[in-house]
Formats: C-alpha cells, sequence, structure tokens
C-alpha cells in the first residue's frame, strides 16, 4: 500500500495512504450513530467484498471499559474471519488473526490514545490477502497478511464489555487497479 509520511509540528510522524487511492473507490456505503450493543453483531446491508476500503469512527470517550471493532473477511457462518479491534481499558489497537483462514495466525497490537474528542478511528484497507489499518489518522499503523477462503466476504461491527456508538462509517467497494 503506497503511504505518505507525514511529520507533526511537535516531531512524531504519521503515515496515511496516498489520496491517489480514493480512484479506486466504487459503490460507496455510509452509517452513523449506530449503537453497537453487546452480543449483536452490526452489518450494514450490501457491505460485503474481497476489496474494501473502511472507515469507521467509535466514541471511545462514552465506553471506558469496551473492546469494540470490526470483523472483515467473514464467512457465512461465522467462523472465519479478521478482527480489529481497540481495548479502551488497555488504551491498545489490536488485529487478531487467529480466525483469518489459512496460514499463521496471531495478535498485532499497537497503543493508542483517543483522538481530541475521545473517538477512535480505524480506516481499513482490505483485500484477497492482506489487511491494512491506519488507526487515528496514521498515528498507529498494523500490516498483516491474511489467507481467508474466497467465499469469506462479510464485515460485523461488534462489541464486548458495554454498548458503544458508532458515531460514523464510510466504506467502499474497491475496483481492481490492473496492477499484479
Amino acid at each position: 500500500m503506497p503511504r505518505e509520511l507525514l511529520r507533526e509540528a511537535d516531531g512524531s510522524v504519521r503515515f496515511v495512504p496516498v489520496a491517489e487511492l480514493e480512484a479506486l473507490r466504487g459503490e460507496h456505503y455510509e452509517a452513523s450513530n449506530v449503537s453497537l450493543e453487546e452480543a449483536a453483531a452490526f452489518a450494514v446491508p450490501g457491505l460485503h467484498g474481497e476489496a474494501l476500503e473502511i472507515e469507521a469512527v467509535f466514541d471511545a470517550a462514552a465506553s471506558p471499559d469496551a473492546v469494540f471493532g470490526l470483523r472483515v473477511r467473514t464467512s457465512a457462518d461465522g467462523s472465519e474471519y479478521t478482527e480489529i479491534s481497540y481495548s479502551s481499558a488497555l488504551g491498545v489497537v489490536m488485529m487478531n488473526r487467529d480466525h483469518s483462514g489459512a496460514g499463521a495466525g496471531g495478535i498485532s497490537t499497537a497503543p493508542l490514545v483517543p483522538l481530541a474528542e475521545g473517538t477512535v478511528k480505524l480506516r481499513l484497507f482490505v483485500d484477497a490477502s492482506s489487511v491494512e489499518l491506519f488507526a487515528n489518522d496514521g498515528v498507529r499503523t498494523i500490516t498483516n497478511r491474511i489467507y481467508p477462503d474466497k467465499e469469506s466476504r462479510g464485515v460485523h461491527f461488534f462489541t464486548e464489555g458495554t454498548n458503544v456508538v458508532l458515531k460514523s462509517l464510510q466504506a467502499w467497494r474497491l475496483k481492481e487497479s490492473g496492477i499484479r
């Protein structure tokens, strides 16, 4: 994934996807102010696929004990998925590949402080064999390979511990770039 390196005034750096990737955006999906309830997965009608861009903003301040996020490349029976989550109590963003299909599993973690308004922004690029996460506008990034079944194409949002609000969701199916 082509990235741009940004240097902040305080000397910190962020990695963000290059703006040219927006040319790959196809069918658009959105939602706002969705109350996610514990043990009840939420799916946006029609949002599924092998290649997606997803930007989800969660209200972390209102849910200090929650673990919330989304599962991508989910199978119809829910047994296969890659989970991207945030733990409010631990202040950690995670990518769990233990149910991602063939190949090695594992959990990647990175510390993450919510944005000034108490939100956590998870921007993902998902394709046939990878998931790239840009958390809080590139403050933290995690990239992993996954090898799910071709039919595992679902996207589900979830919370554990307490309810949480999905403040906004913007998602696109991505067109093939022709690059191999």
